[in-house]
């Protein structure tokens, strides 16, 4: 009962953001500040939903994480320890190594000073893009690692006036924005024995670019003032998420791929999960506990682990889940999170049954951007606070960062600002000039919108085949068009998000003259492809269909037979998936149906033109420069006569030069069909007409017989025409549904297969036999559903050909950053808004951020 006795707290705000350095002091109850925050924002909600519907889809992947994992290491035992021994031995070898005089860097001598701490920090003012040496972060990780390892507890207690501390600073989100952090630092001092208590409440690293600057700055404070300076793990300090969310591939930049990442995770396990204040206010990253009665005795339980679980099993792993994933909601009990499977919701009635539980009066967490434009928000009758410290969060959301200064356990302040763009910090730092909130506020709906249209492309990539399959079924004429809102119900259906699509939709379609949505080339355009360096799997991949047909050297009527088998002249999903499997070359049916898609329709229009199917394999190839020139003019030739621009006219091209009627050319029939397609009278003379007939003697063409028989059979089967004479297509445009089905399915799963490769690459140095690499997809088709797999001929293809020297060495982190969007918005109207100050510079080369509200 002594719980329910207790009175609100008092809170004040002081805002930095207009006045610079003459800081304004708004005291005021808590009807106020809610008023405060209820300003609306330009596609936030949209940004959110897109977010969430993100984070559901990454939790589901991570559930599904677990067992590949398990599956490599039951078949590699000794990976994980051979690559523990591998990192020590890297570790031990870069500590050795001598800072070359070209480093024009900070220095780090240990033990740490005052004034060397200071001198890192002035060097990331000053120039952020020369980072620390890598001997030195190599320091800071493996002491921070020390440090953390003899004091094992995940729940840390502290006081505010401990020693000769006057104040406790609480700092939520950071997130790689660094001019966050030294703005936190500008308005509230550095930490000190003597001043202000600092606790950093996770989330230091991803989607912004200076997450490795942010955690070495903090470990060095850590390891200057222990006691002074206190870290909470956030959610974002995890293996995976990292991966996921550019804190790998950060640090990949700056370091390269490799150990460092790994020892990094080595630190971040062993964070403390929260922090008790004064017994009074329970500090978490994200929220409370799922079950009721969870005490801070439970909390002490919970095991180290690099990585929340994607499955949780265990009630410690669950207990870990909640407090770096879960929010607070107005509703009682605990509820389904938008976040996805594995995260909760808690309402009012789950904190204060926490709170009474455990003698405490309030928590504060971070976790995501407070609603309206502020860097704090107030839940659960001011028992909840959020506080979230990267302003203008990842440049498109143009909110106020806050921290939260404690000066009595009973006692709060808000301080809120916008930080300046790095470039200009130090600019800002001298005089501390007002920023504009509604300038930045206005660049940041353009920046996001920009971002949730790449996004929104992104998933319309990955649901390519869905979307068309839904359309498709809609579009009963079979015409290729839709309307509009038939267009936005299959986006909100297939994608699963619920957006205002009118207005995003003159970015995303161009309507037809009648007003109609031309869905096949949304779809066509809308993919992903890897970069030309790792292009030559796709034409392994194109070559494998092709020469299968060609080794079979069947006949006309053989290959009817073998495609058609009801003989109704078409092909359809199941026919062909049978026959590639004769072939030994599997193809799941969601390959085939896209394979399929395009071609012509046969009779009835129950499937693809049979022969327009078999056309559609043909592969450019390679001949002798005589051969080569012979075939161009006898292709066009052939394209001059009328009949032969119908679709059939291959196929009545060779039944014609098929003399017998066997279903092959022989030579002596191909000599004779070229010497009276030169004679045929209906041709107008020309000089070039009569160089060629004089040229073309039978020995000539013999000659030429010889050089389209591929399989050297004797004979010239309908494959082999078709690759010489039929010289006007694209034909690696055919064959592009099934390699960006193998596309689409490499880029959504990178992230589990850079976690599997990781497990396999034993010495931890960066490449993959091909055999591994295999072994890697192979592992990952295990997670897929039939319609994602790939192929075993598709495995050891990309595995052959991305071996790029051919040395037996795969780069395979290389490999997986290849994998692209190739699609661009339609570009939007002329923007009015001038560039506010405050947007941060783009980021280094990445694609835009995911992720928005939540954090």
């Amino acid at each position: 009962n002594h719980f329910f006795a207790f009175a609100p707290l008092s809170f004040g705000v002081v805002r930095m953001q207009a006045t610079g350095s003459q800081s304004q002091r708004v005291l005021g109850s808590a009807a106020n500040v809610v008023a405060q925050q209820a300003t609306p924002r330009n596609s936030s909600k949209d940004w959110e939903a897109l977010d969430y519907q993100w984070e559901r889809e990454f939790q589901v992947k991570r559930e599904e994480l677990a067992p590949l994992a398990a599956l490599l290491r039951a078949n590699r035992p000794d990976s994980e320890k051979l690559r523990a021994t591998a990192e020590t031995t890297w570790a031990e070898g870069v500590l050795k190594e001598p800072v070359p005089p070209s480093y024009t860097g900070p220095h780090l001598a240990w033990p740490l000073t005052r004034d060397c701490v200071v001198a890192m920090i002035q060097h990331f003012k000053r120039t952020p893009d020369v980072p620390l040496h890598k001997r030195y972060v190599v320091e800071l990780f493996v002491k921070m690692r020390e440090h953390l390892w003899a004091y094992p507890d995940l729940v840390r207690t502290i006081s505010i006036h401990s020693g000769s501390h006057k104040q406790l600073v609480i700092v939520g989100d950071l997130h790689g924005q660094l001019a966050d952090l030294l703005a936190i630092f500008a308005l509230n001092g550095l930490p000190s024995p003597e001043g202000s208590q600092f606790l950093f409440n996770g989330d230091f690293v991803d989607r912004g670019d200076y997450g490795v600057e942010i955690i070495c700055i903090l470990f060095a404070l850590k390891l200057l003032y222990p006691d002074t300076v206190h870290l909470n793990r956030g959610n974002h300090e995890d293996d995976y998420i990292n991966r996921r969310d550019g804190f790998g591939e950060e640090m990949a930049l700056k370091y390269g791929k490799g150990h460092l990442f790994n020892l990094c995770m080595g630190v971040f396990k062993y964070l403390p999960l929260c922090t008790i204040v004064d017994n009074t206010v329970f500090v978490v990253h994200g929220g409370l506990p799922r079950f009721k009665g969870i005490t801070i005795g439970h909390l002490r339980e919970i095991p180290p682990e690099e990585a929340a679980p994607g499955n949780p099993r265990t009630q410690t792993e669950y207990l870990m889940m909640d407090l770096l994933w879960n929010d607070p909601r107005p509703t009682p009990g605990m509820s389904a999170s938008d976040r996805g499977p594995l995260s909760m919701a808690f309402g009012p009635d789950i904190t204060r049954g926490f709170l009474q539980e455990n003698g405490l009066r309030m928590v504060v967490r971070s976790h995501e951007v407070p609603e309206g434009t502020h860097g704090y928000q107030l839940h659960h009758e001011n028992r909840v606070v959020t506080v979230f410290s990267a302003s203008n969060y990842c440049g498109s959301t143009g909110n106020q960062a806050a921290v939260a200064i404690f000066a009595d356990p009973g006692h709060y302040t808000f301080k809120e600002y916008y930080a300046p763009p790095l470039d200009q910090f130090l600019q800002w730092e001298a005089t501390q000039p007002p920023i504009s909130g509604a300038e930045i506020r206005s660049q940041a709906a353009l920046n996001a919108e920009e971002k949730i249209v790449r996004q929104i492309l992104e998933k319309v990539a990955e649901n390519r085949h869905d979307i068309y399959w839904y359309l498709n079924k809609v579009d009963t004429a079979g015409t290729g068009k839709v309307t509009v809102t038939q267009w936005q119900n299959a986006m909100t259906n297939v994608l699963r998000v619920t957006l205002p699509w009118e207005r995003y939709q003159s970015r995303l379609i161009q309507l037809t003259a009648d007003g109609m949505v031309d869905y096949k080339q949304l779809v066509d355009r809308t993919k992903f492809d890897c970069d030309d360096k790792f292009a030559s799997w796709k034409n392994g991949i194109r070559r494998s269909l092709h020469d299968a047909f060609l080794k079979a050297d069947l006949s006309l009527a053989q290959i009817r037979a073998n495609v058609d088998l009801n003989s109704d002249g078409t092909v359809d999903e199941g026919e062909l998936v049978h026959l590639l499997s004769r072939m030994s070359l599997g193809v799941t049916p969601q390959q085939a149906r896209e394979l399929l898609r395009g071609l012509p329709q046969g009779p009835g229009s129950r499937g693809v033109d049979v022969m327009a199917f078999i056309e559609s394999l043909r592969m450019e190839r390679e001949f002798p420069p005589e051969v080569e020139q012979t075939l161009q003019f006898l292709g066009g030739l052939m394209m001059r006569n009328p009949e032969a621009r119908r679709k059939s006219s291959m196929v009545n091209t060779f039944l014609a030069f098929d003399k017998d009627g066997d279903g092959k050319v022989q030579y002596s029939e191909f000599a004779t069909a070229i010497r009276d397609m030169l004679a045929d009278p209906s041709l107008p003379r020309t000089p070039e007409l009569d160089h060629w007939s004089l040229k073309l003697d039978s020995a000539f063409l013999f000659k030429l017989a010889s050089a389209i028989d591929a399989n050297e059979s004797g004979s010239i089967d309908y494959v082999e025409f078709v690759d010489a004479l039929k010289r006007s297509t694209k034909c690696a445009e055919r064959h592009d549904p099934i390699i960006q089905h193998i596309c689409n399915t490499l880029h959504m799963y990178r992230f589990s297969l850079d976690k599997a490769f990781e497990l396999m690459d034993a010495d931890g140095d960066g490449f993959l036999s091909p055999q591994e690499f295999a072994d890697g997809l192979r592992a990952m088709n295990t997670l897929l559903s039939a319609s994602l797999q790939l192929s075993s001929t598709e495995i050891e293809l990309v595995a052959r050909h991305v071996d790029l020297d051919g040395d037996g060495r795969i780069d395979w982190a290389e490999f997986l950053q290849a994998f692209r969007l190739d699609s661009e918005p339609i570009p939007p109207e002329p923007p009015s808004v001038a560039r506010a100050f405050s947007c941060p510079p783009s980021s280094m080369g990445r694609s835009p951020p995911r992720g928005g509200y939540s954090a």
